[in-house]
This record gives C-alpha cells, sequence and structure tokens, in this order.
C-alpha cells in the first residue's frame, strides 16, 4: 500500500492499493513514482489514483534507490524511463550482472552502487559512457550527494564519503552495532544515519563538533 498524508496533521490524504510491497516514493507534477517489489516502477495520477503506466525496474524482490526525476526522465538504480509514457530510456547492467542497489543523480551524471561491483558515474541518456568507477563495500541503502561528496552505509558497518567529481575515497568511520542501516542524509552541515535497531546517529566535522552545546548529563 502507498499512502499520501497531510503535512499539518498526519491523516491519509490519498492512498494506492499496490500488487506487492513497496520500497520507494517520489511525487512530482501530479503523479506519484512508485517503487515496488514486484520488479516494477509505477505512475500513479494523484487526483484520481488512475495508472499512467508501469515499467520493469532494475531488479525484482530488493530495495533499490529512491526514484528521481529529471530531465523528462524517471530514474531508478541503473535504469531511466519517460517521465510521460514509461518507455525504458536506458539501462545499464553492473559488469557481473548483480543488482544495482542505489542511485544518485545531478546534471545527468548517475551514481550508482551495486552489491558486487563497487561505485559507478555514469552518463548519457543510456547511462552507457561511464565517468569513473572505483571498487566499494556492499551497499542496499540509497547514497547521499551533497556538494561534491557522496555519502553511503555499506552492510559491512561503514559509514564512508567518495568525491563524486572522480571517485576518490574521501573518509570512513565504523558505524556501532547494528549493520542493517538506513540512507544516510545531510542537513544543516551534520550527517544523520540510523540502523534497523531505532538508533540515530549524527556526524559532524571537528570544528563544527567544537561550537555545539554539550549535552546535558
Amino acid at each position: 500500500m502507498a499512502y499520501g498524508l497531510e503535512p499539518s496533521t498526519g491523516e491519509i490524504a490519498w492512498q494506492w492499493h499496490a500488487p506487492a510491497e513497496v520500497t520507494d516514493i517520489t511525487v512530482a507534477n501530479g503523479t506519484a513514482y512508485v517503487s515496488v517489489k514486484d520488479g516494477r516502477l509505477y505512475a500513479i495520477a494523484l487526483a484520481d489514483k488512475h495508472e499512467r503506466w508501469h515499467a520493469p525496474s532494475t531488479s525484482s524482490g530488493i530495495r533499490i534507490s529512491i526514484p528521481m526525476l529529471e530531465g523528462g526522465s524517471i530514474y531508478l538504480g541503473s535504469t531511466s524511463n519517460d517521465e510521460a509514457t514509461g518507455d525504458v530510456v536506458g539501462r545499464w547492467v553492473s559488469p557481473t550482472g548483480t543488482q544495482t542497489s542505489s542511485a544518485a543523480e545531478r546534471d545527468g551524471i548517475v551514481y550508482t552502487a551495486t552489491k558486487d561491483d563497487g561505485l559507478f558515474a555514469r552518463q548519457g541518456p543510456d547511462l552507457q559512457r561511464e565517468i569513473w568507477h572505483v571498487d566499494a563495500p556492499t551497499v542496499e541503502t540509497g547514497l547521499a550527494l551533497v556538494g561534491d561528496v557522496l555519502y553511503l552505509a555499506a552492510n559491512d558497518g561503514r559509514l564512508l564519503a567518495y568525491r563524486a567529481s572522480d571517485g576518490m575515497k574521501l573518509w570512513e568511520v565504523p558505524i556501532a552495532g547494528e549493520t542493517h542501516n538506513s540512507s544516510p542524509v545531510v542537513s544543516g552541515g551534520m550527517l544523520f544515519q540510523g540502523d534497523y535497531a531505532g538508533v540515530l546517529r549524527a556526524y559532524v566535522e571537528p570544528s563544527l563538533a567544537a561550537a555545539l552545546p554539550t549535552p546535558a548529563p
């Protein structure tokens, strides 16, 4: 089931009966783009819940990335579809054919993490032009792209940052405890990351940490 909530009250304003478990939703231009675990991406009109189109997504049964709308195309993992028709514009398969787990997009460049093949930056309507590729651990959550930095939470319990322009790894820190992690989020100069155990962690540069108030005991 996919839901839309009233921001002021939290009451259900919209719902759509999906054919399988919903993983992620993006809303734009009066349409909800819904990634579903039946291996499809659905475009649902918000006004009447009419299905505009559906199309195959990167893979079925595995959580992939949040649908992203850019320049008339909707990107999901390593697949791009035409926003209006759902027709596949481009699809890229990793070298070993394993799952492309999550992606971020900016200015026509799609940054994609994979289960076994590392981290890629690819460009072009068909995603066939490789900008760079680096080794990286398995990632099954979303990437956060802020400025020239890509942040990711790996399955092996590490939080990592890579330079988006060339793929250079900038730093990594261990994530204590639970290794089933959620996607990182950056806001106000801080990076937030949670896990399946319900723990939320905040990371910050040392210079900013020194200026923050000391928590009460």
